[in-house]
């Protein structure tokens, strides 16, 4: 399965995102036990945000997944807009061997009606470097060869 998006799209008042919502939910529950997931949340920052109750939210859905001698892991990863270009990077945190955080300094936040932006094109060679980090990580903590298709 390539991945389920968690949408900015109101589900409630439209029929066919609703539809595809429910189908996308029911797949991904459907892998719980039979396979090793990796998940990948992008997460907002905002003033009322807690990285602590987030990580441990993170911990209770991994261990969701992780039933049946499958692993999960959980890939956090956040935006700090700066203001000097220069200064733009990826910041690695363990949370612990299955839930791992990264920090991007960027200077163009990831949003709006400019699809480059809104996909993070112009921060590509970071988030490259977020998937090569969390494929090793993977591979060196939990010895698995197979979490990712090549």
């Amino acid at each position: 399965m390539n991945g389920f998006e968690f949408t900015h799209h109101d589900v409630i008042r439209s029929l066919s995102d609703r539809k595809s919502m429910i189908r996308k939910a029911n797949r991904l529950k459907n892998l719980k036990g039979k396979k090793d997931v990796v998940l990948l949340y992008h997460h907002r920052i905002h003033a009322k945000t807690n990285l602590d109750v987030l990580f441990q939210k993170a911990e209770k859905l991994r261990t969701y997944y992780a039933v049946n001698g499958k692993i999960c892991h959980i890939v956090i990863f956040a935006q700090k807009i700066i203001t000097d270009p220069s200064q733009r990077t990826v910041q690695y945190k363990e949370i612990d061997t299955y839930v791992h955080y990264f920090n991007f300094l960027t200077h163009h936040i990831w949003n709006g009606d400019n699809n480059d932006l809104f996909w993070g094109k112009p921060d590509d060679d970071l988030i490259k470097k977020m998937i090569d980090t969390t494929k090793e990580l993977i591979v060196k903590k939990t010895e698995k060869r197979d979490c990712f298709a090549t």
